[in-house]
C-alpha cells in the first residue's frame, strides 16, 4: 500500500500543470548576446526584468520594464494586463526566476523568451547595463 502511495505521489509530482499550454521546454532560452540580438530585431519586443526593485536599481538592461516576480499578487496582475501581440524577453539575476516567470506568462498565452544566465551572464559578457 505504501509503495502504491509513493508511486502515485511521484507520478503526480512529475505531471506538468501547464502541459495544455506548453512546457518550460517550449520556452526559448537564449544566451545574452543572442537575446540582445533578437530583442533588437523584434519589432514587438518588450524586455521584462523580473527582479526586485532594489536589484533593478543596481543595474538593468536598457528599456527594461520591471515586473517583480517575488511580489506575487502584483506580478500576476501585471502580466495579466500585458498585450498578447508582443514578445516578452524576460531576464532576472541568474536565470531561475525568469524561467519561472516566463512559464507563468506562457500559461496566459504570452510569447516569452528567456535569457539564460540572467544579468550575471550579461555583465560577464561585457554587455551594457543602465545604472
Amino acid at each position: 500500500m505504501i509503495r502504491k502511495l509513493i508511486f502515485a505521489a511521484v507520478v503526480t509530482a512529475g505531471t506538468c500543470s501547464s502541459c495544455a499550454a506548453g512546457s518550460v521546454d517550449d520556452i526559448p532560452s537564449l544566451p545574452p548576446a543572442e537575446f540582445a540580438k533578437q530583442a533588437v530585431a523584434d519589432t514587438s519586443a518588450v524586455i521584462i526584468d523580473v527582479r526586485t526593485p532594489e536589484e533593478f536599481a543596481s543595474g538593468h538592461l536598457k528599456d527594461a520594464r520591471l515586473i517583480d516576480y517575488k511580489d506575487t499578487a502584483t506580478f500576476e496582475e501585471d502580466i495579466a494586463r500585458l498585450p498578447k501581440d508582443k514578445t516578452y524577453y524576460v531576464y532576472c539575476r541568474s536565470g531561475r526566476r525568469s524561467m519561472m516567470a516566463a512559464e507563468r506568462m506562457k500559461r496566459l498565452g504570452l510569447k516569452t523568451i528567456d535569457m539564460s544566465g540572467g544579468i550575471i551572464a550579461w555583465e560577464k559578457d561585457d554587455l551594457p547595463v543602465v545604472r
